[in-house]
């Protein structure tokens, strides 16, 4: 798994890289007739800025929240497998009482199904919904601007046609 995370974190910077170096080869496209930048060139720079290092942001979190996931998905499964292996245990250990006598025994030594799977368990997936909701914040985030960006460019038919053929 880490190096599952490292590699994606190496690709993940390699296209930041790309978006980054792009928009500065825009800039120099937009600067080269001589003047400086117009406001919505420059909003237009920025804002793509902003969404580059957003969705970098964003790809970073997803490979963290995947790798946070598994833990706890791991956290579930070893719940479940201690509960099992504890009932065997005390089931072999108490060849000559009832189900429900073991149960209690075990209960009165605190191992209930209550407090090794049940708590455990609903704790982890309320902080794999918690991370998914990040999640999806973070992608949010990265439409809005998004967004803002083709609005500007609708908004300023100008920066649209330089922007042929310069973004695809």
């Amino acid at each position: 798994m880490v190096q599952f995370q490292q590699a994606k974190h190496a690709h993940n910077m390699l296209i930041m890289r790309d978006q980054l170096k792009n928009l500065e080869q825009l800039k120099k496209k937009f600067t080269a007739s001589g003047g400086g930048l117009s406001s919505s060139e420059q909003i237009y720079l920025d804002d793509s800025q902003a969404l580059a290092v957003v969705s970098h942001a964003s790809s970073e979190f997803e490979t963290a929240m995947l790798s946070v996931v598994m833990v706890y998905h791991t956290g579930i499964q070893n719940a479940e497998k201690l509960w099992t292996e504890t009932l065997t245990d005390a089931r072999s250990i108490g060849t000559d009482l009832s189900e429900g006598e073991i149960k209690s025994a075990l209960a009165e030594g605190g191992c209930t199904e209550q407090s090794i799977v049940t708590e455990p368990v609903n704790e982890y997936k309320k902080k794999i919904n918690k991370a998914k909701k990040m999640s999806e914040k973070f992608q949010q985030l990265a439409q809005e601007i998004r967004s803002k960006i083709n609005e500007l460019v609708q908004r300023d038919k100008e920066l649209a046609n330089q922007l042929k053929g310069l973004v695809s």
